[in-house]
């Protein structure tokens, strides 16, 4: 998939901060780290020209993926191709989540 696939990537900046250390996330499975001032200076520009922007966190991702582990029948896959694309789920999560949904997924009762 390409990141023109994904309207967030088009609508939003995204970053995602994990273990302590920020990314900026355009997609297509690319994370570019920042500093602090890096990050900081960036979300004080998108504040004044009124950019979009979206922050994730780790925590959000390991709760979620532990539920779809947990309740397979819960997965949205249009969440975990975005997340794969983002480079959140690396390609181990990725696999066995499709396989999930491939075997659970939209088979609620």
């Amino acid at each position: 998939m390409t990141t023109p696939s994904f309207p967030l990537l088009l609508a939003y900046e995204i970053f995602y901060i994990e273990a302590g250390q920020v990314y900026h996330l355009p997609g297509e499975k690319k994370r570019i780290p920042l500093t602090e001032a890096e990050y900081n200076a960036k979300i004080l520009d998108y504040r004044e020209t009124k950019t979009e922007y979206m922050l994730l966190y780790d925590y959000m991702f390991v709760l979620k993926k532990d539920k779809w582990e947990a309740l397979p029948s819960e997965i949205n896959i249009d969440e975990v191709e975005f997340y794969y694309q983002l480079s959140i789920l690396n390609d181990e999560d990725y696999m066995k989540l499709k396989y999930l949904y491939s075997e659970y997924g939209n088979k609620k009762n």
